[in-house]
Formats: structure tokens, C-alpha cells, sequence
């Protein structure tokens, strides 16, 4: 087991959850597309022990939303908070739904291409926030996983979910919108 897997099950985002992750949900807040908003259904793909999820709800305003997390006991932390939450493997089982959200979770999966096309087929649309590999190594290890590099992230985002994605890169992080 790797060792940001490792301090991710113990900690959830608690370590992760900084000033620039707040100014970033703050980003998220403004620039958010309307028709993102007041979906049936959110689910949020690694929710962790929650506390993203619920600064998520707050902004995307579903009437449900849903979390999941290959962690158990980060799905239980949700749980607590209110999440109605369960343990999926990503790299293994999608769920389906209106709106998926992935914040800063897919730099952490191996087969990050088959994941992204299933969940294009899964959702009517997808958020998804990936840090940026940057030359200040604390911030790097704060966002833990193996960041992507500013193009590798736009390739692979267009590669996989083609022209209707919109991409907004801001503070070192790299911000998608796609529908079908």
C-alpha cells in the first residue's frame, strides 16, 4: 500500500483541506455553470471522510447526494456527517447517475482513461478537480498521489471525453465541465 493510501485512510482530507483547497471550492462556487446546479442527484466519487462533500453540496445544491470511497473508514466518517455513503473501488465499479463530482481523486487511480470513459457512459455530467504538479514539493505532497502535469491533465481530459469539455485551470489545480 502506498503511502499517501496509507495517511488518506487514517486522516481522510483533514491533512488535505487547506487555504488553497477552500480559495478552489471557492472558484468552483463562481464558475460553476448554471445547468450544474440543482441536479437530482449528486455523487461524489472518493468523498473521503466527507467534509469536501458536504462544501460540494453547498455550492452544487442537489436535492440528493451521495458518496462513495474504496476507504471504510472514511465511509463511515461520512456516514456521521450525514452522507449517504458506501465503499466502491473506483478502479473496479462505477456507480451511474445524473451528476458525478471527483475532486482530486483521479490522479490517485492506475487506469485513469478507462475510468474517465466509464464514467462518461455512467453520468449526464462530470466535475472533476485534479491538482497540478508544481515545483513547490510541499504542495505536492499535501495533495498526496502522483499530480499531473498542466498538458498530461488537458490530453487525457479531451482524449477520453472529447470537445464538450470545458477546462479552467486556476491555483494549480485543473477544473473540468463536461455534459453530454
Amino acid at each position: 500500500m502506498r503511502l499517501d493510501s496509507i495517511l488518506y485512510q487514517f486522516f481522510g482530507t483533514s491533512i488535505i483541506i487547506s487555504s488553497s483547497i477552500k480559495k478552489q471550492l471557492d472558484f468552483l462556487k463562481e464558475k460553476l455553470p448554471n445547468d450544474f446546479k440543482n441536479r437530482n442527484e449528486l455523487f461524489d466519487l472518493g468523498c473521503g471522510d466527507g467534509r469536501i462533500t458536504l462544501k460540494l453540496k453547498d455550492i452544487f445544491k442537489p436535492k440528493n447526494i451521495k458518496g462513495c470511497d474504496v476507504h471504510p473508514s472514511l465511509v463511515e466518517m461520512a456516514k456521521k456527517r450525514g452522507i449517504d455513503a458506501k465503499v466502491i473501488d473506483l478502479e473496479n465499479e462505477l456507480p451511474k447517475g445524473d451528476l458525478g463530482v471527483m475532486w482530486g481523486v483521479l490522479h490517485h487511480l492506475k487506469n485513469q482513461d478507462d475510468v474517465l470513459a466509464s464514467l462518461k457512459k455512467n453520468f449526464q455530467m462530470l466535475v472533476l478537480r485534479e491538482p497540478l504538479k508544481v515545483k513547490n514539493k510541499l504542495t505536492s505532497f499535501l495533495e498526496l498521489g502522483k499530480p499531473f502535469q498542466k498538458e498530461e491533465a488537458k490530453k487525457l481530459f479531451l482524449r477520453v471525453l472529447g470537445n464538450q469539455t470545458q477546462i479552467i485551470e486556476y491555483q494549480n489545480a485543473i477544473f473540468v465541465f463536461w455534459k453530454k
